[in-house]
């Protein structure tokens, strides 16, 4: 028996992905879960199957019908060590990307959209902000986006605060989990005065949904010079900061210039220099105009726009025609093609007729 079932099935799969969508299938999804356990395999192996079960937080029931299948297929094979990986599977492995696999389940819609704002991906969510179903479709999307391109095993996620991430954080499936141990961490510190959209309580509010572990950095986002120079130096502050660095995923979203000021109580001359620069967006307490110049930069404890190209996933997840033109301004300011973007169909439609307001 040959062993092409991977190989040979990924292109034809990656083909077919609007059928599936269409039909329900699940194809995807096994194809992915099929992908990252080769991968855990190959990066932990030889391991046995009792060992492998507790890894991944399942059974050992169904450790075993997953591995039996994969040694039918000729892709791994059992000794005395535990389940190892076939020098055949991992050559393939090696030269296949989980990137490029999600990247061909793009439409051509949400191609077109990335190729105008030159980003990695999008995924568009049907239907817009207004719609009452959106918030739970959003998190529907952005969940399905997380389980493919998340890895086996362990992984840090970061998670910024704000109304986006609130409106998307209780709709997550505890599918997400399966096989892994998340850890959630804020992205920033407290800012203004609704606890419902801090990012330590969205971080924890997406750990309990998914029985996931969570940090916490309970400081100002904003501070003075002074201050920052010394909370970054208080031992609690410091470990978060260092788990922030070590984060494969930072879940955010882009504001309204005008209005994120104004939820952060900014100085009256402060405002004044937001409305001189006629920015437009704000994003990582950073404000800039259309063309994605940085107008005003605050001090900010967490994580910082400079971090963004060392984080391998950089999601942001926006929804609503007024966000067309912050989002539009922010993709001047951030590496090319580096993006991964959740958006709604009213943005998209604005983006590709050339409409950002």
């Amino acid at each position: 028996m040959k062993n092409v079932p991977i190989e040979k099935g990924v292109d034809k799969l990656m083909d077919q992905y609007q059928l599936s969508r269409l039909l329900g299938a699940d194809l995807l999804e096994a194809l992915f879960h099929r992908f990252h356990l080769l991968n855990y395999l190959k990066e932990h192996g030889p391991i046995g199957r009792r060992g492998l079960a507790l890894e991944l937080r399942t059974s050992e029931r169904a450790i075993r019908a997953e591995v039996e299948a994969l040694r039918n297929q000729q892709l791994v094979d059992f000794s005395r060590k535990g389940i190892v990986v076939l020098d055949t599977t991992k050559d393939y492995l090696a030269k296949s990307s989980i990137d490029q696999m999600v990247k061909k389940t793009m439409t051509d819609t949400e191609k077109a959209v990335a190729d105008q704002l030159s980003a990695a991906f999008v995924r568009i969510v049907p239907g817009d902000v207004k719609d009452m179903n959106y918030p739970l479709e959003a998190s529907s999307q952005l969940a399905q986006v997380l389980d493919w391109i998340l890895p086996f095993g362990f992984s840090k996620i970061a998670v910024t605060g704000g109304t986006t991430l609130a409106n998307v954080s209780s709709g997550l499936s505890e599918k997400l989990a399966r096989n892994r141990e998340l850890d959630f961490i804020p992205a920033r510190g407290g800012i203004g005065n609704s606890n419902l959209i801090q990012a330590n309580t969205i971080a924890e509010q997406m750990a309990v949904q998914l029985n996931a572990l969570h940090q916490s950095l309970f400081v100002p986002e904003h501070v003075s010079q002074e201050t920052y120079e010394s909370l970054i130096e208080e031992p609690t502050v410091k470990a978060v900061l260092k788990e922030l660095k070590e984060a494969k995923v930072v879940l955010f979203s882009i504001g309204q210039a005008i209005p994120m000021a104004l939820r952060r109580n900014l100085s009256q001359q402060v405002m004044s220099e937001l409305k001189e620069g006629q920015v437009v967006g704000e994003a990582f307490g950073i404000f800039f105009n259309s063309s994605g110049e940085a107008v005003v930069k605050l001090p900010r404890i967490g994580f910082h726009l400079s971090d963004l190209d060392k984080i391998k996933y950089p999601i942001a997840i926006v929804s609503g025609r007024e966000k067309v033109a912050p989002l539009v301004a922010f993709m001047h300011m951030v590496p090319h093609h580096h993006m991964w973007l959740v958006i709604d169909e009213e943005i998209a439609n604005q983006i590709l007729q050339g409409k950002p307001l």
